[in-house]
């Protein structure tokens, strides 16, 4: 499913705001919105810890929060990467470079390794992904560049 098209859709309907520009304001709200999903989604998970101790299946009032949460989460995501200016190709790059990096964790016996929290470690030899250069290369093309002043601007 492509989540940015809804909620690209919704912001241009909501705030009346096209995709492609910078909103400082609007990037920082959705930091903080991504630190509230986090929170809630931990609380909906330790309710559900809380709730199955002894019970064969939490209750639907409680199981649904989690999902609620983790999907807001994606949510708000692509909202704060609508708001520094991003277009859904920028989103589908960016997305596929972290991707390919997670992929790389494979170690050298071809399977991957877990924690003891079913965490995938990362092998000696990995790195991290790297979207300096695809961000430069948006740069180049004039994303982020301060708009040219209207002739309205310059009395």
């Amino acid at each position: 499913m492509n989540f940015v098209k809804p909620v690209f859709a919704f912001n241009l309907v909501a705030r009346g705001l096209p995709p492609g520009e910078f909103r400082p304001a609007l990037v920082k709200q959705s930091a903080h919105h991504m630190r509230e999903e986090g929170t809630e989604a931990w609380d909906a998970f330790q309710a559900i810890v809380a709730e199955t101790d002894g019970l064969p299946y939490p209750r639907l009032e409680t199981l649904e929060k989690l999902p609620d949460a983790f999907i807001d989460s994606i949510y708000v995501a692509v909202q704060g990467l609508w708001s520094m200016g991003y277009t859904e190709e920028h989103i589908k790059q960016m997305f596929m470079i972290v991707h390919r990096a997670n992929v790389r964790k494979r170690w050298r016996d071809g399977t991957y390794h877990l924690n003891e929290n079913q965490k995938i470690m990362k092998p000696p030899e990995w790195k991290p992904p790297s979207l300096g250069p695809y961000v430069q290369q948006l740069q180049r093309r004039g994303l982020w560049l301060p708009p040219e002043p209207r002739p309205s601007d310059e009395r």
